[in-house]
């Protein structure tokens, strides 16, 4: 194995380990969470720690196959990049959906308000026309260069609800 193949356990490197109770923030390539590649596969890095440090208590393998048995690692912190073990818990996919609900209030829902935001409130408006001109959302997706679900989103009032 050359020298610089990542291994599990080398995941530790990039856990910049602060006080036991705070936040022990990813240092390495982050993607809304810290993001660890092992043999050309990637891994959530809080994902690898609690794998590490609770042994047996989940498989790898089940990263990015999302149903209703898998077991999702979710954080006490609210913070995506933390690896605290401390801060880390084993969840189902409905409790990670309450986790993150109105109870938090951090779901996050798209607006013009928001810094990340990517479309104008004219534009919103004029996708919804599209559609009620009886455009399909894949038509209005290809226009507007995103996603056929992120049209349905617009369309339906779950992305930038705030506009009418």
């Amino acid at each position: 194995m050359p020298a610089h193949a990542n291994t599990l356990e080398s995941a530790w490197k990039y856990v910049d380990k602060r006080e036991p109770d705070e936040c022990w923030p990813w240092t390495g390539r982050i993607n809304r969470y810290g993001v660890y590649g092992v043999k050309r596969k990637y891994y959530r890095a809080h994902r690898i720690i609690y794998f590490l440090t609770n042994p047996g208590a989940i498989s790898l393998k089940l990263q990015g196959k999302y149903s209703k048995e898998s077991r999702l690692i979710l954080h006490t912190c609210d913070n995506p990049i933390c690896c605290n073990p401390k801060h880390l818990y084993l969840g189902s996919n409905k409790e990670n959906a309450r986790d993150r609900s109105v109870r938090k209030g951090n779901y996050w829902k798209v607006s013009t308000d928001a810094p990340a935001a990517k479309l104008t409130a004219d534009q919103v408006r004029h996708i919804r026309q599209l559609r009620k001109d009886g455009l399909l959302f894949r038509e209005i997706a290809e226009k507007y260069g995103l996603s056929y679900s992120c049209i349905t989103h617009i369309a339906n009032r779950k992305h930038y609800a705030d506009i009418d």
